[in-house]
């Protein structure tokens, strides 16, 4: 009982420091999402100069009325753009307020408040639990600041952000896991609760904490474990943690009787367990003395009542097993022993031969019972092997007499009669699921096994009849759950049929990719021609904006057939899946309301920006068109640990830390039978000319592009959630920024050599090169070009090369040069994305993918000749 208590007081404690670690968490995320936003406030460009000239007190007055206009106005701005921000002030290094979201508050000094001198010093946060200045607002509110410089990094003012302690209120009336009576709660410096209590009569500003373990946390600034009586007199057990970063303590506690009560009633359980268990001990025992231990007890006393001279007892052993048939012969040796005995009582010689017949039937009887003992133990040892393969089976097995009784179920049978009949041993069936027992119990009308379909869950039943003895009419039934079966057959049938639809749109994109890199060219060139007319110049511009309408239909035909270029790199997706939320809080209508959830954690994985924000806005605008009365547009994330098979939500997923991306709405939902057609190309539901069919096969091949899986749940009129994993990475990203776009780069009359199969292809580059200051020669494939090495006396800097082309390809030709000793550089360009182990060819110097861009031809022809000299 005492390891029990120990034990239990041991969860008690890890659970609380479990609830108060994940609070402290959420703390400090809330105190770094405070000081990142003056941080980005401060870093704003059309924010920087007006603080500056305000603090530094520009003598040109109209400057410091237009700085401080614009520095008023953004103040309040920012306080309801940024609803954790009560109000905004701007100081100068005296401490007086310069500007404020307040106006009222402005001109007051704050030199006295602890808080604005650490903010010359540095950025922090702090809880101000006591009126400095009589300002009711002040008092139990949180200060975020920030010091302000000038160009020179000298600290020329603080900018002081208020927010409410309401945020923390919020996380700290979260009880999940701490039970009727557990609650979280802050306390300040002075002892005063920060933090609203659960319980009526303890508000804030009202009430101040002495508990021994807030004394404890106060003075030694640690965090700890202890049974005390709280603040309501009540014993309690709770934990105590110091937060540094605000200089408060954090309590999670629960009143003791709740925390105990559960410990107590494992005893009591554990105490009526055993006595049952003693009493079915003593029932087996009794039966096995009956059925076994008493003809073998029979026996022993009749062959000592013969051995005493009754010859005329008779064994009474009516069993048909070894024992009966020993009982037999014992009865048959009596007769024969009797007979002896009065065949030779006339003849004294014959005592002797008597004696050694009786030696003989002792030593029989002694036998008999070692053979007797060695074959019961056979029995009990063969009986344990059984019962062990039949608990062990992955299938439900159950035996059941003539009327459907229970009569025994290893462990996975009793768990499902439980789901499908809501029954256990000793009670009598009915039907499975639907399906009447009668049913089940004759031969199905397709294969050996009956199907049941019970809350989304495939069961297989097997029944077979019992027709030997003792108990004829018994059955035999084997239930197997084959839901996860049926779902990984359907997945990979989906897969197969799009990898075969894949294969071909890649094919598709690739011709179509030829075609488009010819009209792109040509419509940027003739765009750039000098002395083209203004309605020319517009009628070629949007020749080249629908090119790349049809470019980005062909990206996301490659997105689907899991063929396209992605630029991975290691990427933070908290921000970016923020920051779209924002955007589609802008673009989704106003009767779709948008929330957002992230738990806790990193959520770092390797990736392209732009496709995840593509996956993101394809799942929205299919919620937005389920949704046409408005409804609500949820996205989470969330971290799945995956440990093997048994606990992977999708049947492929690998062991590790996944990512789960959720997009779910409360729209339409989606129908069975479109619900196996969703993710194919060109399927779609919508009216003609309202949808290509392309958006969610697109999302479907990015998520394979980036080694991740898709999951779809819905319910038709209820809604649909699709489930997005996506493998983690265990390191914190590189962030780099965006680079400045750059002017057309011109070559200096280099010689580049086109090899190329598409005559208009090989044209269009033949013309953009010119344009660019490069001489040009031509080949229709990689024998054509040899064949022009051979031959010319032309010095060629640079090959630009198609992939895929009859008689030699790309990959072909670049192999000849290397063996010929040729060390001109090559670059690749190609319909089709070029796979990993043509881009990390050796003695590749670039590539493209068509349809080119006459920039990047540009840019990667000057780089690389560049790189070369």
């Amino acid at each position: 009982m005492l390891i029990a208590l120990q034990s239990g007081r041991r969860q008690i404690r890890e659970q609380l420091e479990a609830v108060a670690s994940l609070k402290y968490i959420e703390i400090k995320s809330w105190i770094q999402t405070l000081l990142l936003d003056l941080n980005v406030e401060l870093r704003r460009s059309q924010y920087i100069q007006p603080v500056r000239i305000v603090l530094q007190e520009s003598p040109d007055p109209v400057l410091y009325q237009q700085a401080y206009s614009t520095l008023t106005h953004r103040l309040k701005e920012t306080t309801i753009l940024r609803p954790e921000f009560e109000a905004l002030f701007l100081l100068n290094t005296t401490g007086k307020v310069i500007v404020a979201s307040d106006p009222l508050r402005e001109g007051e000094l704050w030199d006295w408040y602890p808080y604005f001198r650490a903010g010359l010093t540095g950025a922090g946060v702090y809880v101000q639990t006591e009126s400095y200045s009589g300002v009711e607002a002040d008092f139990n509110a949180v200060f975020a600041v920030h010091p302000v410089h000038d160009d020179l990094g000298n600290t020329v003012g603080v900018l002081v952000g208020r927010a409410s302690l309401s945020a923390l209120d919020a996380i700290m009336l979260d009880r999940t896991g701490m039970g009727s009576t557990g609650e979280t709660y802050l306390v300040g410096t002075n002892k005063s609760l920060l933090t609203h209590s659960r319980f009526p009569g303890y508000q804030l500003g009202q009430m101040y904490i002495h508990t021994e373990n807030v004394i404890i946390a106060l003075r030694d600034q640690t965090r700890g474990f202890t049974l005390y009586e709280n603040y309501r007199r009540i014993p309690a057990i709770g934990v105590y943690h110091w937060i540094p970063e605000l200089q408060v303590v954090l309590v999670a506690e629960r009143e003791q009787r709740e925390a105990f009560q559960p410990i107590y009633d494992t005893i009591r359980l554990n105490l009526i367990l055993t006595v049952l268990a003693m009493l079915v001990i003593t029932v087996i025992a009794l039966s096995i003395t009956r059925r076994i231990a008493t003809p073998i007890t029979t026996l022993a006393e009749t062959a000592r009542q013969i051995a005493e001279g009754d010859l005329d007892q008779v064994v009474h052993v009516e069993s048909l097993d070894e024992i009966g048939d020993l009982a037999k012969s014992f009865n048959m040796m009596t007769i024969r022993l009797g007979e002896m005995l009065r065949a030779e009582a006339e003849r004294a010689t014959a005592l002797e031969q008597e004696i050694a017949e009786r030696k003989q039937i002792e030593k029989i009887l002694r036998e008999s019972k070692a053979v007797q003992m060695q074959l019961l133990l056979r029995i009990r040892e063969q009986a344990q092997q059984v019962q062990q393969i039949i608990d062990t089976v992955p299938e439900g097995v159950l035996l059941l007499d003539a009327t459907g009784k229970v009569l025994h179920a290893n462990p996975l049978g009793q768990t499902n009669i439980a789901i499908l009949a809501n029954a256990k041993i000793g009670d009598t069936l009915t039907c499975l699921g639907e399906q009447p027992l009668e049913t089940l119990l004759t031969s199905p009308p397709k294969g050996l096994w009956h199907e049941l379909v019970l809350n989304n869950h495939t069961y297989q039943v097997l029944a077979r009849a019992i027709e030997t003895k003792p108990a004829p009419g018994n059955w035999v039934i084997v239930i197997r759950d084959v839901t996860q079966q049926r779902d990984t057959e359907r997945r990979v049938q989906q897969q197969e049929q799009l990898a075969v639809v894949g294969q071909m749109a890649a094919g598709i994109a690739h011709d179509f990719n030829n075609i488009m890199a010819a009209i792109v060219l040509y419509a940027q060139m003739t765009a750039r021609s000098p002395g083209l007319s203004d309605r020319d110049r517009e009628r070629m511009a949007v020749i080249n904006q629908q090119a790349q309408h049809a470019a980005k239909l062909i990206q996301q035909i490659l997105d689907f057939s899991r063929r396209a270029i992605l630029e991975r790199r290691p990427l933070t997706l908290l921000p970016l899946v923020k920051e779209q939320v924002q955007l589609l809080g802008r673009t989704l209508p106003e009767n779709i309301q948008i929330t957002f959830d992230a738990a806790p954690g990193e959520y770092t994985l390797k990736a392209d920006p732009t496709r995840i924000q593509q996956i993101l806005m394809n799942l929205a605008l299919n919620a937005r068109d389920a949704m046409p009365d408005g409804g609500e547009l949820r996205i989470g994330l969330a971290h799945q640990i995956v440990t093997g098979p048994h606990d992977a939500p999708v049947a492929e997923i690998t062991p590790g830390d996944w990512i789960c991306l959720t997009v779910s709405d409360t729209g339409t939902g989606i129908a069975p039978d479109v619900l196996s057609h969703i993710f194919q190309p060109f399927f779609t539901t919508k009216a003609p000319g309202q949808g290509t069919g392309l958006g969610l096969s697109q999302v479907y091949g990015i998520v394979g592009i980036h080694e991740g899986h898709i999951d779809v749940k819905t319910t038709v009129g209820e809604g649909t959630t699709f489930i997005i994993y996506l493998p983690a990475l265990a390191f914190m990203p590189s962030f780099h920024t965006q680079e400045e776009e750059k002017e057309l780069l011109r070559g200096e009359g280099q010689t580049i050599l086109i090899v190329e199969d598409e005559a208009t292809v090989r044209a269009a580059l033949a013309e953009s090169l010119l344009a660019l200051n490069y001489h040009v020669l031509e080949a229709a494939n990689g024998q054509d070009a040899l064949h022009l090495l051979d031959t010319t006396d032309a010095s060629i800097a640079l090959i630009l090369s198609d992939v895929v082309m009859p008689k030699m390809g790309g990959v072909t030709l670049l192999n000849a040069l290397r063996e010929r000793g040729i060390p001109i550089p090559v670059i690749f360009s190609s319909g089709h994305p070029l796979d990993t182990a043509v881009k990390d060819l050796k003695g590749v110097a670039g590539w493209l993918t068509k349809p080119v861009q006459l920039e990047q031809l540009a840019e990667v022809l000057a780089q690389t000749l560049n790189r070369m000299n």
